[in-house]
Parts: structure tokens; C-alpha cells; sequence
């Protein structure tokens, strides 16, 4: 009898440490893929604010161009 019962409380306590290592597998999977996600979205961002910033840049190029055509010409019309 007493043996049964030793092996009952230690498959018991088997499945239980299984459950917990399972458990906690899944919980460290779901963060990486949390962090995984949020590096991508940081990443993404970062790439948005610098293509924002190269367009800023071309059109201020482009500004700056445009002013100086504008001059050369009034200067020569004048």
C-alpha cells in the first residue's frame, strides 16, 4: 500500500515540475516574440523619421534652388 502511494505522490509530482517547465517555456517564447516585435516596430519608426528627414532635406534643396533660379533671373531681367 505504502509503495502505491509513493508512487502515486511521485508521478504526481512528475507532471506537476512538467507542468511548471511547460509553463514557463511558454511564457519566455511569448516574451522574445514581445521583444521581437517591439524592436521591430522601433525599427520601422526609426526608418520612417529618417526618410521624413530626407524628404525635409530634398525639399529644402529644392527650395533654396528654386530661390537662387528666381534671383539669378530678376538680376538679369533687371
Amino acid at each position: 500500500m505504502i509503495i502505491i502511494i509513493i508512487i502515486i505522490i511521485t508521478i504526481i509530482i512528475i507532471i506537476i515540475i512538467i507542468i511548471i517547465i511547460i509553463i514557463v517555456i511558454i511564457i519566455i517564447v511569448i516574451i522574445i516574440i514581445i521583444i521581437i516585435i517591439i524592436i521591430i516596430i522601433i525599427i520601422i519608426i526609426i526608418i520612417i523619421i529618417i526618410i521624413i528627414i530626407i524628404i525635409i532635406i530634398i525639399i529644402i534643396i529644392i527650395i533654396i534652388i528654386v530661390i537662387v533660379i528666381i534671383a539669378v533671373v530678376a538680376n538679369v531681367v533687371i
